[in-house]
């Protein structure tokens, strides 16, 4: 079924009116959408055009296209906005403290209501994470072999407690943001896991690809400790000013070790 009013002379224009149709309520998240042939039928756009605007929707994320079964709205709509903000991050020349300023306009609110809205299998979850970075912690040789693991579970926590805020808008803004500070680092902290067990020199990477000793480490799983701790307490107040600690101190290390 088309929910498209026509005409739609453009590729750019049909992009437009999927978006807009998405916003009015046309289309769902699963929906399928026409086929090329109806489109091309009741909307009087060429095929070509049809496929460039296909093609925008899916780089953007807004549709998942399955071989044999055809273009679908996107169940996570969450990521979507992830390409974008990569692509004007790039161009724009961003650095990594523009990526904290986002961070923190997003995570202080997040955390907030986290600690309004968390549930017991939240808590579990970002417990069971802690837990995990508390092993690597205490055995550097688990890290040195897998380099990557820090970032990742860092990852995994700042985004739950983005996910907890449960506010749709700051997920997405959240996953873009983080998924572009992941990727900086993750090739730093293989760089600097493999130096340091060559050299032997007591350092380690954390978070965003902090190399630091190990009171740097321990520092920022303290932190980690103590956002969770304001989270279980259901104190708002303090779960921001936590996540503000933890986040200021990251900028504040990058700064002096850029």
């Amino acid at each position: 079924m088309n929910r498209i009013t026509p005409p739609a002379d453009s590729a750019k224009e049909l992009y437009q009116r999927v978006l807009q149709s998405i916003v009015e309520g046309h289309y769902h998240k699963g929906d399928q959408l026409p086929t090329e042939r109806e489109w091309a039928q009741t909307l009087g756009v060429s095929r070509p055009t049809i496929r460039e605007a296909i093609k925008s929707l899916e780089l953007t994320g807004i549709i998942d296209s399955i071989q044999g079964s055809g273009h679908f709205i996107s169940r996570d709509l969450s990521h979507s906005l992830s390409k974008p903000v990569e692509m004007m991050f790039l161009l724009e020349g961003g650095s990594t403290s523009d990526i904290l300023d986002l961070r923190k306009a997003i995570e202080i609110m997040a955390a907030q209501k986290a600690a309004v809205y968390s549930t017991a299998a939240d808590v579990e979850y970002l417990s069971g994470i802690l837990d995990e970075m508390a092993a690597i912690i205490l055995n550097k040789t688990a890290f040195y072999e897998a380099p990557r693991s820090i970032p990742e579970l860092d990852q995994r926590f700042h985004q739950k407690i983005v996910d907890m805020s449960r506010n749709p808008l700051l997920i997405s803004v959240m996953f873009a943001a983080e998924n572009l500070f992941h990727s900086q680092m993750l090739g730093m902290a293989e760089r600097i896991a493999h130096e340091d067990a060559a050299t032997n020199v007591d350092y380690i990477n954390m978070n965003n690809g902090l190399a630091r000793d190990l009171s740097t480490l321990h520092t920022i799983h303290g932190q980690h400790q103590a956002i969770l701790k304001a989270i279980v307490d259901r104190d708002a107040t303090s779960a921001a000013s936590a996540i503000a600690d933890h986040l200021d101190y990251v900028d504040d290390y990058n700064n002096r070790h850029p």
